[in-house]
């Protein structure tokens, strides 16, 4: 994967630290049903290179600690410490080894998963191949997830003994890697023992268990001293607390002020005052993830028609709104593909946008469509993302220009997560998508019909372009498939995100993987920031 990354170092210290991360560790909470060691009370566990406690800001919490549930921020940023899966993606997004030491598909499409021995989960059991199918079903069960087994034969299957499984496979997939790679394994007895099925606790493996979680709030972490992998690489802190900082102004001054040593959502209006921070390094990564405009191509919406759903992409001056909105931390898109893509050029940065900004063509495509007098719809966005509210007013005002009338709904994280999914809550939606190496996954994952598609877009042409690339990569089908989609476009890809991350100086290897998260337990925390 291609990281391009920009970064500001500053030289001194941080003056000031308060708030709820200081020196000492907390007294470990032991967490129902969960079998723990205490966590040491003599600060750093792991010599020079550790830390005793850390704190994290996330702009919005978990909506529940079960397993292959939700795919958001919060679960991606906490989750990844929580539950690991069958195979991981090294800080280059290469896939390597997790909870299978290795995999085989034979001739007659039967995948052979071969499950790592002496893997101990969080709440006391041993991982084994019935876990993993267990783990597996759960996902195929999740409006999230099932995508990732749309292809596993999982009735079918079978446990050959404790650390073999075998599943057929009902085709070949190029996905098949980023699919193991997704799916998050959990304990089947804890989850089976739980009435509230793993909701407000949780039954992983990973380098890191919930002792803590106040909702809305905070989720608090401890080391997991039983935990199968290098702890040198992994567990180089005690304790990792996630703080919930919805505001991005309070953000910056929790940064400033030692409440937080690490911002994974720097305000793009305080990138300047963070740069010349001495006390604070300050990153720029291109991401993995691309901000747009959804259409509700349900039967019977105005949407539902390619002219309009066009005409607005005409309305739009997408260069604009990654300025406007966005600043130094969004450049306009300009293809389906994503900058971290293999599909990428470097030259593709100097195209126009898809649809270039042309008011009049947009009013000659809604006259054609039926609506020379204009029509009203309804968008939705999550207020948390900075830049949303910015580029949504952007987008009304210029929709207005043509005669459309658009009706704005900022919601909460957690609300809007659910709304996204019902047909008859928008028109329209803007939100961020990320993609894994490949354009591939953007039409698999966002509008595969077969797993439900996004935009409840329906259209046989597309559907047979897709199917007929998933089983093996083929770069010619992936741009037929680009050109396909621009055309029909049930989504419009806008503002490409060029994420910035802050931290105090002193922690080092500091990376960003796949989904644009961290790993705390992996930094290098140094005499510096131990002081």
């Amino acid at each position: 994967m291609k990281k391009k990354v920009i970064s500001v170092m500053m030289a001194a210290m941080l003056l000031v630290s308060l708030g709820g991360c200081g020196k000492e560790p907390q007294q470990q909470a032991e967490a129902d049903g969960t079998v723990q060691k205490e966590a040491s009370d003599e600060g750093t566990a792991n010599g020079e290179t550790g830390g005793s406690r850390i704190c994290v800001e996330t702009n919005s919490d978990m909506s529940n600690l079960a397993p292959s549930s939700v795919q958001n921020d919060a679960h991606f940023r906490c989750g990844n410490l929580i539950y690991e899966k069958l195979l991981d993606y090294d800080k280059d997004g290469n896939v390597i080894p997790g909870l299978a030491t290795s995999f085989e598909v034979s001739d007659d499409l039967k995948l052979t998963l071969h499950i790592r021995e002496n893997v101990k989960f969080h709440t006391g059991q041993t991982l084994s191949a019935k876990d993993v199918l267990f783990s597996l079903k759960l996902a195929n069960d999740s409006a999230n997830f099932s995508r990732n087994t749309k292809y596993m034969d999982l009735e079918s299957a079978e446990i050959v003994d404790d650390y073999t499984l075998v599943v057929p496979l009902e085709q070949k997939t190029v996905f098949l890697e980023d699919d193991l790679a997704k799916i998050e394994i959990a304990s089947e007895e804890a989850y089976q023992a739980d009435p509230e099925h793993l909701n407000n606790k949780e039954a992983g493996t990973g380098p890191y268990y919930v002792s803590d979680w106040q909702v809305g709030s905070s989720i608090t972490m401890q080391k997991f001293e039983d935990y199968w992998g290098d702890a040198t690489q992994k567990q180089n802190v005690d304790e990792i607390v996630f703080k919930v900082i919805s505001e991005g102004s309070q953000r910056t001054i929790a940064l400033e002020t030692g409440d937080v040593q690490v911002l994974y959502d720097v305000p793009r209006a305080d990138i300047k005052t963070l740069q010349e921070n001495p006390g604070i390094t300050l990153d720029g990564k291109e991401s993995d993830g691309c901000y747009a405009l959804y259409f509700n191509c349900s039967e019977g919406k105005p949407t539902a028609d390619a002219r309009v759903r066009q005409a607005i992409a005409y309305a739009i001056d997408t260069p604009a709104v990654a300025s406007t909105a966005y600043g130094d931390g969004g450049v306009a898109a300009t293809t389906i593909s994503n900058r971290t893509d293999i599909e990428w050029e470097d030259s593709m940065a100097d195209l126009e946008p898809l649809y270039p900004y042309n008011p009049e063509k947009a009013k000659e495509l809604l006259a054609e469509a039926g609506y020379a007098d204009g029509l009203e719809l309804t968008i939705i966005t999550d207020n948390t993302k900075d830049g949303a509210k910015d580029a949504i007013q952007i987008i009304q005002n210029q929709l207005e220009q043509v005669g459309i009338k658009l009706n704005v709904e900022l919601q909460e994280a957690s609300v809007f997560n659910t709304a996204k999914f019902d047909e008859n809550a928008w028109d329209l939606q803007y939100d961020f998508y990320g993609i894994v190496r490949t354009t591939m996954a953007f039409f698999n994952n966002q509008f595969d019909q077969r797993a439900g598609s996004r935009a409840f877009y329906r259209d046989e042409t597309m559907q047979s372009m897709l199917e007929d690339a998933i089983p093996e990569y083929d770069a010619q089908k992936v741009q037929a498939l680009a050109e396909y989609f621009t055309e029909e476009l049930p989504a419009y890809p806008m503002v490409d995100v060029i994420k910035y991350y802050a931290y105090k100086t002193g922690l080092e290897n500091f990376n960003i993987y796949i989904y644009n998260v961290m790993y705390p337990g992996e930094f290098t925390y140094t005499e510096e920031y131990n002081k």
